[in-house]
């Protein structure tokens, strides 16, 4: 199986001030574009350039839905999943294990592609390139992560395997493109946002669109305050 790159789509310059993050809700939970500006108008010019983005990459944006996450971060903290890991992987109905056989088949289909977006540090952490182990599909997300901890570990140092994406820029991705969170390194606002095309979404309900708490995930050996 391959595992892919995410790609830039374009750029931002939006420097949301502590104040206009600390006066809006934590984020959104599979919003329309309308229900967005409604609920989060502090951050109307980001939705205003995910709509022209998208529109330059050739979708029609009422078939996005968006995610939004905002963190007010201590140092070593993380605002997400610190363990790779990739989006949207369909689960089996009657086990609940992912099936990452199931996002190859939805990659070869040609659906649309997921778009990502943050605010600023700390920035998640891709591959710098394509890996593949062909005959081989991780039975779950661990799985991914130790393979991808080998191929770090086999390649020489002056390779990079893997980067950070960086902050102010639309990147496009897809269900076999992996990804870490990584921690603060100071105290900091950060706004994270997802589109993802409806056709891509997993079959569960919406029970509301404004998120009531955003995670944060600790190092428990080295965090303090």
């Amino acid at each position: 199986m391959r595992f892919n790159t995410p790609k830039i789509v374009g750029a931002t310059n939006l420097p949301f001030t502590p104040e206009q993050l600390n006066s809006c809700p934590n984020g959104l939970f599979r919003a329309t574009f309308k229900e967005a500006i409604e609920l989060m108008p502090e951050l109307t010019e980001l939705f205003d350039s995910a709509w022209r983005m998208l529109r330059r990459e050739g979708h029609i944006p009422q078939d996005f839905e968006i995610d939004i996450k905002v963190h007010m971060l201590m140092p070593d903290q993380f605002p997400c999943i610190p363990n790779w890991h990739a989006d949207n992987v369909p689960r089996c109905p009657d086990t609940g294990k992912t099936s990452y056989s199931g996002a190859e088949e939805a990659y070869v289909s040609g659906e649309p592609p997921m778009y990502l977006w943050v605010s600023g540090t700390p920035c998640t952490r891709f591959l710098a390139r394509p890996i593949q182990k062909k005959g081989w599909t991780p039975d779950s997300h661990g799985e991914l992560a130790d393979f991808i901890r080998k191929v770090e570990a086999d390649t020489p140092d002056n390779q990079a395997v893997t980067c950070l994406i960086k902050p102010q820029t639309f990147y496009s991705m897809d269900r076999l493109t992996p990804h870490q969170g990584t921690a603060a390194q100071e105290h900091t606002w950060r706004v994270f946002m997802r589109l993802t095309h409806k056709d891509c979404l997993p079959d569960r309900p919406k029970t509301t669109v404004l998120r009531r708490h955003s995670q944060v995930y600790l190092d428990s050996a080295n965090f303090g305050w």
